[in-house]
């Protein structure tokens, strides 16, 4: 009967798949996101500071996705910075949505067409974010997006990942890259709708969705595990050392086999060395 039940499940799962294959990716991840980092987010508060901080987190829950993608970043006091809305000039007025497409959509857009290592350093800068959709004159669809960086490093890794976004799409959506000339850690990218042939689907970020998720449960994990005075520091070092962990492996090496289970943990811990003395020393 299990036998039977696993056969029918996976089944499901192949037809579900085929069923959903014209849809992008983000739709599926952004419904996945808070139950898949609530809950090391959670694991992570209540190892730095017990259910009294956990309570105070909630009195003024976070607003911004990347503060639960990364919750080292919320216990320090970290708040989203304002980003001015791109410029529409007035041959574009139909604007038909603006929002705020948060990390975890950012990091979905680049991986569709980028390395996913690529694509996770350049949303880990993230500070802030807005995008636009509107009619173009033609009547096309368009969405201008942009990213504000914490510093110019991190502005540096966005750029370099939209471009190699934008030679990856379609020539027909006429993408363009730019830093705003008067805020340089601020990255815009606009984009049209390419056209009913364009192939826009890969379906490569799901994959890659798994490198947040493991990074968020290996985080979560050591954070239960340790016992120390000086919890903020061990939550960062914590989290660098998940991050060492998911910017070093693919989506596709993530399922380990038994035998390499111990060779992973003593790697992991290696890391978590060199961020201890790293964060420490800040």
């Amino acid at each position: 009967e299990r036998a039977e039940y696993r056969k029918t499940a996976q089944q499901s799962g192949t037809d579900a798949n085929k069923k959903t294959s014209s849809v992008p990716d983000i739709l599926a991840v952004s419904q996945q996101a808070p139950y898949a980092f609530g809950q090391a987010m959670v694991a992570m508060i209540r190892a730095s500071g017990g259910q009294n901080a956990l309570d105070a987190t909630f009195r003024n829950p976070p607003l911004s996705e990347y503060l639960t993608v990364n919750p080292a970043a919320l216990l320090e006091g970290q708040k989203a910075k304002p980003v001015d809305e791109a410029h529409l000039d007035s041959t574009n007025k139909n604007i038909t949505r603006r929002g705020e497409l948060g990390t975890v959509g950012w990091f979905s857009l680049l991986s569709e067409r980028v390395d996913e290592h690529a694509a996770l350093r350049a949303v880990d800068g993230w500070a802030g974010d807005n995008y636009t959709v509107y009619d173009n004159p033609s009547g096309t669809v368009c969405t201008v997006g942009r990213f504000r960086s914490r510093d110019r490093e991190s502005a540096g890794y966005m750029r370099a990942a939209l471009t190699q976004w934008k030679a990856a799409m379609p020539a027909t959506a006429h993408v363009t890259v730019r830093p705003d000339a008067d805020a340089p850690t601020t990255i815009e990218f606009r984009s049209c709708d390419p056209g009913a042939t364009a192939k826009l689907v890969t379906h490569r970020s799901k994959a890659a969705f798994d490198l947040l998720t493991t990074r968020s449960d290996i985080a979560s994990s050591l954070s239960e595990q340790q016992d120390t005075a000086n919890r903020t520091v061990t939550l960062r070092a914590n989290y660098c050392a998940a991050t060492k962990f998911a910017m070093t492996y693919t989506d596709k090496q993530l399922a380990v086999p038994p035998k390499q289970e111990a060779a992973f943990r003593e790697q992991i811990r290696t890391w978590l060395d060199e961020c201890v003395a790293s964060v420490g020393n800040r």
